[in-house]
Formats: C-alpha cells, sequence, structure tokens
C-alpha cells in the first residue's frame, strides 16, 4: 500500500480535527445566545407582568376624593333624591324645557347609599352584592370607577353621553382602565349593546338606534297623574351633570288640574 494511504488511514489531518472543534464552538455559542435571549424575554414579560399588575391595583387618580363621608352621606342621599323627585313631579304650566343640576358629591352619595338599597329590593336570590361605584364629572365626560367586593381593582371608564337628534339617551365608551392600567373599551361597548337590546326591542328603528350607541329609544318618565317627563339634552361640567327636561300634558281625556 503507498506510504500516503497509510499516513492518511492512522492520523486524520490537523485541519480536520480543528474544524470540528469549530463547529462544536459555534453550536455551543448558538445555544448560549439562545438562552441568553430566552432568559432576557422572561426577564422582560415578567417585568411587564409586575408592572401591569401595580398598574391595575393603583385606582384611578380622582378615586379616593369621590368617596362619600359615611357620617354626612345618608342625609345627603336621601335629601338629593327628594330634590329630584319633587323637581321631576312639580308642576308645569307649560311645556318649556326646563334643568336640573346635580353635583358629584350628590351623585356619589346617592350610588353609595340609596343605589345598593334600591337595586338590592329588585334583585333575585343569590345575586352578587352592588359594587362600589363612583363617578368623576369632567368636562363633556362622565368618568365611572366600578369595584367589585373583595377585589383590589377598580374598573374605571369614560363615557360621553348625549341625547341624539332621533329622541334617544347614548352614550359612548371613550376610554378603559383597570386601575391605571389602559385597557381596550370593545368589551364596554358590547356591554352597552346588549344593555340596550335588554332595554327596548320595539322595532327596527330602535334596533338601528342601539347600533349607534343608544341606551334608551325614548328617555321619558310618564307620572302617575299621565304626564310625561321626557329628557332632552345631557351636558357634563366639572364637578356637576346637567339635565334638560320637559314635561309635556296628557291627553285630552285623561285631563288633570294644577294641585
Amino acid at each position: 500500500m503507498p506510504r500516503s494511504q497509510t499516513d492518511l488511514a492512522a492520523a486524520p489531518p490537523r485541519r480536520i480535527r480543528g474544524s470540528a472543534r469549530a463547529r462544536l464552538r459555534h453550536r455551543l455559542a448558538s445555544q448560549r445566545r439562545l438562552v441568553l435571549g430566552a432568559l432576557a424575554a422572561i426577564g422582560a414579560v415578567t417585568a411587564a407582568l409586575i408592572l401591569a399588575a401595580a398598574l391595575a391595583r393603583r385606582p384611578p387618580s380622582w378615586w379616593a376624593a369621590a368617596a362619600t363621608d359615611a357620617a354626612t352621606g345618608p342625609d345627603l342621599a336621601e335629601r338629593v333624591e327628594r330634590a329630584v323627585a319633587s323637581r321631576i313631579h312639580k308642576w308645569e304650566d307649560s311645556t318649556s324645557p326646563w334643568t336640573i343640576a346635580i353635583t358629584q358629591e350628590q351623585a356619589n352619595a346617592w350610588l353609595a347609599i340609596r343605589a345598593p338599597r334600591w337595586a338590592a329590593n329588585r334583585a333575585t336570590p343569590g345575586a352578587p352584592r352592588f359594587p362600589d361605584l363612583r363617578v368623576n364629572f369632567q368636562p363633556g365626560a362622565i368618568a365611572a370607577g366600578l369595584q367589585t367586593p373583595g377585589s383590589p381593582y377598580v374598573l374605571n371608564l369614560r363615557l360621553t353621553t348625549a341625547v341624539t337628534p332621533e329622541g334617544a339617551l347614548a352614550a359612548h365608551a371613550g376610554s378603559m382602565s383597570a386601575g391605571s392600567l389602559p385597557i381596550g373599551a370593545a368589551p364596554l361597548e358590547r356591554a352597552i349593546a346588549a344593555l340596550s337590546e335588554n332595554l327596548d326591542k320595539a322595532s327596527d328603528a330602535t334596533a338601528a338606534l342601539n347600533r349607534r350607541g343608544a341606551l334608551l329609544a325614548t328617555p321619558q318618565l310618564t307620572l302617575d297623574d299621565g304626564r310625561r317627563v321626557t329628557l332632552r339634552a345631557v351636558r357634563v361640567e366639572q364637578g356637576r351633570l346637567i339635565l334638560t327636561c320637559s314635561t309635556d300634558r296628557p291627553a285630552a281625556e285623561h285631563p288633570v288640574t294644577n294641585p
């Protein structure tokens, strides 16, 4: 056998062994980069989750100030309820629009004291407890916060409300957050649509209004004497909500006299 063939079989060239070691080093380096990249990704996700949890547990800046005082809240809630009821039932000599203003403090007192009782009287057995519900009146919008019993999170949403040219009461979600963590408003819009369908399914016109965010196709209250109080406009200012209404007299076959 030729010498060159014998030497090749007895000892592989150093060039071949060096190439194998280079491939091994490259493979190990790639694996280290992969592991380090995975650890960095896990660290980033963990940090994001910690930040999200912290933001979700942080209530909106206005939440604490909107709390109702336990000592004065019950009296304020009862007074505002009586004042609103008295204004709605007040006799009007004309059908001209009239307004009623509700302050943020009054609204939150009613939500904290009277609303849970109102809901309890209409709830079915086993219904969940009424949540802690507070509002913040801002120029052109209502910020509403909701915290269910036992939960550390406050669901915060910003709503714009208006009476449409067709006379429907409409509400649209501008933004939504869990605590201070922004989330999409689409779930709220779907909830508003579902509520609209449950409130009024009377006609195709109502369905069309609902698709545009209408809560009530006809925001109207019929009094015991047959008069109808209709909501005509909603205006939100800093710290107060202003409702414009009108009182329509009943049909001629059911006349009433000034009490």
